[in-house]
């Protein structure tokens, strides 16, 4: 009897032992992602650490330090809610092979008011300055959100980070493309879009001809609801910005 407590006990303290052990493993992000030539839009999360600036007068080099003693958190969950703080994100890419790689890094999320990319690679200095409160000729791209072209040379390591601030939600979606998959993706959901508006608008012209044609009130306010619903809904898009006021970032806020 005694003899089998004891391996009941050695039993259950060896599951206990190796489902920590299952945890910890999973409670760290991957060291490093590497692209592919088949990517479309691959989840970066996996890959992704944090760190939250409380004061946001850290430097580059400073966070860098951070994030190399260990201070940063493994980004569980790209909302992050609402912040006064800034937000570093560190993604780590490696590319083992001995060509070099191309591809789209993108940050889906159009609505961030102060955006910057930084690479280890290309010194202290910002490779991008952008978001929702400086003009849309700030991007690299002409692209509702904030599509980032990068390249790896052959057998090499790199840690890009993006600095966010936001009086919005602080969301960070971050994925992979290739090249090729990416404009084709691109080409589709701007495709989607203009259709989408496109009926939204003939909705809005048919409601003003109706009124003028029958002068009935009520299409007046069904005109004046579509009209501005495409207003709001080309907002949270992004394409408002892109499109209507791009020079007038405080229109969109």
């Amino acid at each position: 009897m005694i003899s089998e407590l004891r391996k009941s006990k050695a039993i259950f303290f060896l599951i206990l032992a190796c489902s920590g052990a299952f945890f910890a493993i999973h409670s760290e992000p991957s060291a490093e992602f590497e692209p592919n030539a088949v990517m479309k839009g691959w989840n970066l999360q996996p890959y992704l650490t944090y760190y939250e600036d409380k004061s946001g007068e850290l430097s580059f080099s400073e966070i860098q330090s951070i994030f190399r003693s260990g201070k940063s958190i493994p980004l569980f969950n790209t909302n992050l809610g609402y912040s006064d703080a800034t937000i570093w994100v560190r993604i780590p890419v490696s590319n083992s092979e001995k060509r070099t790689k191309n591809w789209v890094l993108l940050f889906s999320y159009c609505l961030i008011d102060s955006l910057q990319f930084y690479s280890v690679r290309n010194g202290l200095s910002p490779l991008v300055v952008s978001g929702d409160k400086l003009p849309f000729a700030t991007r690299l791209a002409e692209n509702r959100n904030f599509p980032f072209q990068l390249s790896e040379p052959p057998l090499s390591k790199n840690d890009y980070y993006i600095r966010i601030e936001s009086k919005n939600s602080l969301i960070v979606p971050l994925s992979a493309y290739s090249r090729t998959q990416f404009l084709e993706q691109t080409a589709k959901e701007y495709t989607v879009l203009g259709l989408y508006y496109g009926t939204m608008f003939v909705m809005f012209i048919y409601n003003l001809f109706l009124l003028i044609t029958i002068r009935d009130i009520s299409y007046l306010y069904y005109s004046i609801f579509i009209f501005f619903d495409i207003l709001f809904q080309m907002t949270l898009n992004g394409l408002s910005f892109q499109f209507l006021w791009p020079n007038n970032p405080r229109w969109g806020t």
